[in-house]
């Protein structure tokens, strides 16, 4: 009966030759996948035990482009990473699709995805189904995203196993 939350604020990145997705901790370098922890690995552990849900929130980009430029030296463009094939009833809410990038809010001290996930689940003390909160971050989200820097567009990826009822499942 347990549920589980996972929230990652930070920079993700692909591997080159595979374009499967990695998170870099702050303090691994983008030039070695030595230090990253793989998204399928993640999601792999998240779902070995049997959960009412598991959410995964992403205020990170994986294309390898970064706020200030390439992560990785050397690399003039972005790649889209690989999708991932979820199962169980793993949800989970990226902050950007393809190859965009995570944009910071300035005025508001957080990242553009994390505020608005934060300021609904204030407004709604977590009483929101899934499918509501996609919407709300996408709209909120992409049109903020235009105001402040290029297109940030949130996305969800969701299990196959629950691709029929996520929507209507809730945080609380």
């Amino acid at each position: 009966e347990a549920s589980i939350i996972v929230y990652y604020a930070g920079h993700g990145m692909p591997d080159n030759a595979s374009k499967d997705a990695y998170l870099l901790p702050v303090d691994g370098s983008s030039s070695s996948l030595g230090a990253a922890y793989s998204l399928k690995k993640l999601y792999t552990e998240l779902t070995t035990y049997p959960t009412v849900k598991t959410l995964v929130f992403l205020d990170a980009c994986f294309s390898g482009d970064s706020r200030n430029g390439m992560l990785a030296s050397g690399r003039g463009l972005s790649i889209e990473p690989n999708p991932e094939i979820l199962h169980g009833n793993l949800i989970v809410f990226p902050a950007t699709t393809g190859k965009q990038t995570a944009h910071p809010y300035d005025d508001k001290a957080h990242g553009l995805f994390t505020y608005f996930l934060l300021l609904k689940l204030q407004e709604t003390k977590g009483n929101v189904s899934f499918g509501e909160l996609a919407d709300y971050l996408n709209k909120q989200v992409s049109r903020t995203s235009l105001d402040i820097k290029n297109e940030q567009t949130p996305d969800v990826n969701v299990a196959t196993e629950i691709s029929e009822t996520w929507k209507t499942m809730k945080l609380k």
